[in-house]
């Protein structure tokens, strides 16, 4: 924790509260009584001593960081907010002197205004940055959107989507954690570089975290061979908490004969540079799913995966040589001890059900959720219902 954070966060730790608040009607006090000495040793000197005390042996300032308070005064203790605090000693202090109650009683109301202006005003970040900021990776310049303060979750989109994927997400989890989201190689807005040399996407992933100096993540991922549960089998130390929404498994033979035929049909059209009918079949497999028609579908859901994936099919010429695992997840389960989650969407192919039962037996102590009335994309369909299920996940 570098000097900004400590200075932040040791504001909201017990003992410094409790000096500061101790010290503030003795302080005024003695200005009262004009013994302005008095009022300046009591006002001043406690809350430095306990202030520089904590910045040269810091206490336990990481758990306050990840708590809600400490998100809270990351997201709203801006460096004007810190400014008008200090400032209210100004009027509490000139009431004390010449004993007026309406100047202390003023103090004292913007002092808690700017305690509470995050529940009065609360902030709202856009959905989409419209200037993604960028991280250098080996042959890819990932674009990614970070927002809020506390621990980091980052959200890995599926395959041949975007980060907008996220977007009934994203807001939502900044509000409590440092919410980060990004396009992966040959996707969205990264630049990509046109090669055959091999890659893995997981090895990007730990590229892009050091380049961000997180050493801790929680990672939520969908679909895409599960991403996430692949390197967190290649990093196990690095990962806090694991989420996986409509799984693959790299590893996993498929079983089931419609997403084969459905695959073959979208490779076919694909042949015959008909880009709207490949499109329109991974719509048909991974929007809709094998149980429900387009007209059953929330038509602005796939509205948004269409465009996605017309502009993936694009840019995935160019990275074509992604590899995964090795050895695959699919033996090596046993491995993961971080807590998981498995989400899965009731009317989603049958082979992703076999995946995500696969992996929850697998996974000790593994969570499994199925929601019903929803497919692949669930996160995009019940935004709302696969947030607070996540977020309780993430309190327990």
């Amino acid at each position: 924790m570098d000097f900004r954070e400590r200075k932040l966060y040791h504001q909201i730790h017990p003992v410094k509260l409790a000096t500061d608040i101790g010290v503030t009607p003795i302080f005024l006090f003695f200005l009262w009584r004009h013994r302005i000495t008095y009022a300046l040793l009591v006002g001043f000197l406690p809350p430095i001593i306990v202030s520089a005390a904590m910045m040269i042996w810091p206490p336990d300032l990481e758990s306050l960081k990840n708590s809600s308070l400490g998100s809270y005064v990351s997201r709203y203790m801006t460096p004007i907010i810190e400014a008008v605090r200090l400032l209210t000693l100004v009027p509490m202090a000139w009431g004390a002197w010449t004993h007026r109650l309406s100047l202390i009683g003023l103090g004292l109301l913007v002092l808690l205004l700017a305690w509470s202006n995050g529940l009065i005003f609360p902030r709202r970040d856009s959905a989409l940055t419209q200037n993604p900021s960028f991280v250098d990776v080996p042959g890819v310049r990932l674009a990614y959107d970070k927002s809020g303060f506390g621990a980091p979750v980052v959200f890995l989109h599926g395959g041949l989507l975007d980060r907008r994927q996220w977007d009934g997400q994203f807001e939502f989890f900044a509000r409590t954690y440092c919410a980060i989201r990004y396009d992966m190689r040959s996707s969205g807005q990264s630049e990509t570089s046109p090669s055959t040399e091999p890659f893995t996407h997981h090895e990007d992933l730990l590229h892009f975290l050091h380049a961000l100096r997180i050493q801790n993540v929680t990672l939520v991922g969908l679909s895409n061979y599960a991403i996430a549960l692949d390197f967190t089998i290649a990093y196990p130390k690095l990962v806090e908490k694991l989420v996986l929404v409509s799984p693959g498994l790299r590893g996993y033979e498929p079983h089931d004969p419609w997403v084969k035929t459905k695959f073959a049909a979208m490779i076919e059209s694909l042949g015959r540079q008909d880009l709207n009918g490949a499109v329109e079949v991974f719509l048909t497999m991974w929007v809709d799913g094998p149980r429900r028609t387009p007209a059953e579908v929330n038509p602005l859901v796939r509205e948004r995966v269409r465009e996605m994936v017309t502009r993936a099919f694009h840019l995935s010429r160019l990275a074509p040589n992604c590899k995964g695992l090795e050895p695959p997840a699919a033996g090596r389960l046993s491995e993961v001890h971080a807590p998981t989650l498995v989400v899965l969407g009731e009317n989603d192919a049958p082979d992703i059900h076999a995946i995500g039962h696969l992996i929850h037996q697998g996974v000790v102590g593994s969570r499994l959720v199925n929601i019903r009335g929803v497919g692949h994309t669930l996160v995009m369909e019940r935004p709302d219902e696969f947030n607070r299920l996540v977020a309780d996940f993430l309190r327990d």
